[in-house]
């Protein structure tokens, strides 16, 4: 008899990137709405805050195959290839056991980790589905990774064409991300579903600011801007920099980035060149800190550069909803969620580059406490109405069952 579904990744739990903890939430639903479930993916160390977990475990149902592969620093070129070519070898020697599933749901992190279910797919016959957290080489191509018509382009666009031609069945993030699915990649409408992600809803959420550092920006300043999560390539920061440039004199406005990532270490740089004392940036090396550096916010930016737009979805969004935070979104007016922000009035829409509306709507702010008051109400509304986990999660269910239907 074969299970309902193998999720396969590079991250899952206990690691606490979005990555990881999405699939588990995932999963975790899958088991308790009857769906029997098993994990194949990486084994945890960079996001990892336990010692050690097992290679084998059932947890909460869930079936968990962690895999260990090489894992050097990717701060080179060459070590994040060794690891990349590591995992997929080790990923490879599990391809038998996917005749034992009726359903294989894939990530795009590595982007090519589909084709060895794709290579497997006619014969055990099995649905696979594509989960598209950013599109290839189309990601790579517009934050300047790769050059559009090198070898790494063309590489990834025979990868792309493999994958997109072979999938069951696609699962876009947004709209904007099916309509360039669609186009570019010559794949039906009708076989992309649109799932947004998901922000899980806990007690946590209500508490107290536990973190003492915190604690204190929080009895000091009395209007925060916050950015939580990752600093990458496809995020304009320098916007939300050049702000802070801008409003280093309004002495009741403060800006606390919280995350890593590829841009932290050009952010701090500025903040230092300039003698910025109204930012600051900290790593939150755990869930409970990096939740603290969210609460203390009056207003959240969730930012994205020009031509990134579609081609990924900065999850951070909905974790801003579920803690009922004003979003200032720097990014085009036609992006989902520029329309979000504006359709349900939970904040405001800036385009790239222009830090002196930004500043302006954080003013706005500032002096009117009872709009943020408003705009929070109305966000966890939004929150509630479409992003809880279970809303997001059993579309999947729902996607499944479908798929599993037609297979008969």
């Amino acid at each position: 008899m074969k299970k309902d579904v193998l999720i396969l990744c590079q991250f899952f739990y206990p690691e606490y990137v979005s990555t990881a903890v999405l699939p588990y939430e995932m999963a975790q639903r899958f088991v308790k709405k009857g769906l029997s479930v098993d994990v194949i993916c990486g084994y945890p160390k960079e996001f990892n805050l336990t010692n050690k977990a097992p290679t084998k475990e059932i947890k909460n149902g869930i079936d968990i195959s962690r895999l260990k592969y090489i894992q050097l620093k990717r701060n080179k070129k060459v070590s994040a290839l060794i690891n990349f070519i590591s995992f997929m070898a080790v990923m490879s020697l599990k391809v038998p056991r996917y005749k034992n599933y009726k359903n294989i749901i894939v990530f795009t992190n590595p982007p090519v980790l589909p084709l060895l279910p794709i290579m497997a797919k006619k014969i055990f016959k099995f649905n696979l589905i594509y989960v598209t957290y950013d599109i290839y080489p189309e990601l790579p191509l517009a934050v300047g990774v790769i050059k559009k018509g090198d070898i790494l382009d063309s590489g990834m666009q025979l990868i792309s064409n493999i994958i997109y031609k072979n999938i069951t069945h696609i699962v876009a993030l947004s709209d904007e991300m099916k309509q360039l699915i669609v186009t570019n990649k010559k794949v039906p409408p009708e076989k992309v579903t649109i799932i947004p992600n998901w922000y899980t809803d806990n007690p946590s959420l209500k508490t107290n600011v536990k973190n003492k550092h915190f604690q204190n920006v929080r009895n000091t300043y009395k209007t925060i801007v916050v950015y939580g999560g990752n600093m990458a390539r496809g995020q304009d920061l320098q916007t939300l920099m050049d702000c802070a440039k801008y409003l280093k004199d309004e002495s009741s406005i403060y800006f606390v980035l919280v995350g890593h990532g590829y841009k932290l270490k050009n952010l701090e740089d500025q903040a230092k060149d300039y003698t910025l004392k109204n930012i600051e940036f900290h790593d939150a090396p755990n869930k409970e800190d990096f939740q603290d550096g969210l609460k203390i916010a009056d207003v959240c930016i969730v930012s994205m550069e020009k031509g990134v737009e579609g081609i990924s979805v900065p999850s951070k969004t909905y974790h801003y909803m579920a803690i009922g935070k004003p979003i200032i979104a720097v990014m085009g007016k036609h992006t989902d969620i520029a329309k979000e922000v504006k359709e349900n009035d939970i904040g405001y829409v800036v385009e790239q580059g222009d830090y002196k509306q930004l500043a302006k709507c954080i003013l706005e702010l500032d002096k009117d406490r009872d709009l943020i008051k408003d705009m929070s109400i109305r966000c966890r509304d939004l929150y509630e109405r479409k992003y809880t986990s279970k809303i997001c999660i059993d579309k999947y269910i729902k996607l499944i069952k479908s798929l599993d239907k037609r297979r008969k």
